[in-house]
């Protein structure tokens, strides 16, 4: 006997494993070797299913409580595994556990997760649930393959390691994802419709940073004098006041399917046609100014009741081709647009205070024509903007020709 290693019987050498152990090769459950009743033979019957044959005598029934529990049944009887044994003997067939193989089961609860940990957070779901059924198909391939030729190497433990690293990285991921949808839906149901924060939950990849041109609508608004209503009244009422006005401003541009794009001081900026492209989004943009400048009506109105001194409001609107996206540097970045047509949307706002007549929203030329014949609007004639080579012509914005939110 070589401690370890096999055990001789005559010339046949049985394989051990380390602990000096004979591994079994099961023919297969209970009653995969005949048995043959001691009754029978007692009464001179089945005596040529024994004759010339190895035999062995046990007990079988329940009862007597020689049962073990082997991988091919739980109720082998004890005298069923020792033909298992005898039949390997006879055959030579051993199946052997090298010492190497306790490495390759160590490397494999090590290696296999450290794939899936490497592998599965940069592929979807779907995909990392597939590779992980591949690699436990190729392992108990694997295994299979090894135990053919007589070879047994343990799946248990690395397919677990398999299955839990699975699970805790899809885990994971999902609080992980649900957080960020979280954080998202909170950071943009402020800025814009619940119908457009569900569109951006649909397809997040509209967010990456970088932008694309596309022909959009910006509306800006800014309080008039702002600088010398501050120094009349109390900070306190300015800030109450101002918050009162913002927050209106805010809602009817989220109502009407906009995206609020930042205040600039008392100022307020609006996108209309992004991220959701709305095909009327020049409409959109009209029907916000008015809706905006009828409630700074109304809001002067309750201050003057209030015995406040209330403030005024100039909007301009423009349409044109714009760089739209998340913009600005790796640190900081925000979903806004650029370009010269944003550009003339401000300066448009700018010119209220230039008509004698007190404009309260201008529009350019893009605008009217892009809202069609759904608004009413008085012409204003050519202006020279800065930045502009040739004149704009531009309009005062009066009215709709058709309900408002129709």
């Amino acid at each position: 006997m070589a401690f370890g290693a096999s055990v001789q019987l005559g010339d046949i050498v049985i394989p051990t494993d380390a602990r000096s152990r004979v591994l079994i090769d099961y023919a297969g459950p209970q009653g995969t070797i005949p048995h043959v009743s001691a009754a029978d033979i007692l009464h001179g019957t089945g005596l040529e299913r024994v004759t010339d044959r190895l035999v062995f005598v046990g007990a079988t029934a329940p009862g007597l409580f020689d049962l073990r529990v082997t991988p091919v049944s739980p109720v082998l009887p004890g005298v069923e595994k020792h033909a298992n044994m005898a039949a390997n003997i006879i055959d030579r067939r051993f199946i052997v556990r090298p010492d190497w193989v306790e490495l390759a089961e160590a490397a494999g609860i090590v290696v296999l997760p450290l794939v899936l940990a490497i592998v599965l957070p940069i592929v979807r779901p779907m995909p990392s649930a597939w590779l992980t059924l591949g690699l436990g198909a190729a392992l108990f391939g694997a295994g299979h393959y090894a135990f053919r030729r007589e070879l047994w190497i343990p799946l248990v433990y690395p397919s677990l390691a398999l299955l839990l690293t699975f699970i805790a990285i899809t885990l994971y991921r999902i609080l992980t994802e649900e957080r960020q949808r979280q954080y998202t839906r909170r950071a943009f149901q402020q800025y814009v419709s619940p119908e457009v924060v569900e569109r951006i939950m649909q397809d997040p990849q509209a967010l990456q940073f970088g932008g694309e041109l596309r022909n959009l609508t910006v509306l800006f608004s800014d309080i008039r004098d702002f600088t010398t209503f501050t120094e009349k009244n109390d900070p306190q009422l300015v800030v109450q006041m101002l918050r009162e006005y913002l927050t209106e401003m805010t809602r009817i541009v989220i109502e009407e399917g906009g995206t609020l794009d930042k205040y600039i001081g008392d100022a307020v900026m609006a996108e209309f046609g992004a991220p959701i492209a709305y095909p009327d989004h020049a409409l959109r943009g009209c029907r916000a100014a008015l809706r905006m400048n009828a409630e700074v009506a109304r809001l002067q109105a309750r201050w003057t009741a209030e015995g406040r001194e209330p403030f005024r409001i100039g909007l301009g609107v423009n349409t044109g081709t714009m760089v739209v996206g998340n913009l600005g540097s790796e640190q900081l970045f925000d979903y806004t647009v650029i370009g010269d047509e944003v550009n003339l949307g401000a300066r448009l706002e700018s010119l209220n205070k230039d008509y004698p007549t007190s404009t309260h929203i201008i529009i350019s030329d893009a605008t009217c024509e892009a809202a069609g014949g759904a608004i009413q609007a008085r012409p204003l004639g050519e202006v020279k903007v800065k930045g502009k080579t040739r004149p704009v012509v531009i309009y005062e914005l009066l009215g709709l020709t058709t309900t408002p939110g129709g």
